[in-house]
């Protein structure tokens, strides 16, 4: 019997690091997700890893095994992964372009049935109406006076 080496090796298909960079920059940008939490989360680098990675990507061949690794990693992920209009953290916005705020910027506060609180006495209308109606009152006294 003859037995024959198999090389334990496996053989990385080659990846077009460029074209991924731009693929996966574009990713995050459209659906607001932050390089660090993808490079954390997806590969276990930091946000300054990842920012080398997607902004200066280097021809294949001339890749460290470790570093060929995390582009197949990115390459898996946006093939089974990613889908696009799908980030629960995503912010909408308006659409005259202004970013939804909420009730004076606090996200989650419930504006219906909400009145503003009064700030002053003159903030409440029926004080306003009091004021008003003395303010006349004493004019037309002193104009009696004279």
């Amino acid at each position: 019997m003859s037995s024959t080496a198999v090389s334990s090796a496996p053989v990385s298909p080659q990846v077009d690091t460029a074209s991924l960079s731009t693929k996966v920059r574009h990713y995050l940008k459209s659906n607001q997700i932050q390089w660090a939490r993808f490079s954390s989360l997806v590969l276990g680098v930091s946000q300054s890893r990842l920012s080398t990675l997607l902004g200066k990507p280097k021809p294949w061949h001339l890749l460290t095994r470790r570093v060929q690794a995390l582009y197949q990693r990115m390459e898996l992920w946006m093939d089974t992964r990613a889908t696009f209009g799908n980030n629960p953290y995503l912010t909408e916005e308006k659409p005259d372009g202004q970013k939804s705020r909420g009730s004076k910027g606090r996200p989650g506060r419930k504006t219906s049935g909400w009145r503003k609180k009064p700030r002053s006495l003159f903030d409440l209308e029926e004080n306003n109406n009091f004021i008003s109606e003395k303010m006349n009152h004493e004019v037309f006294l002193v104009g009696a006076k004279v």
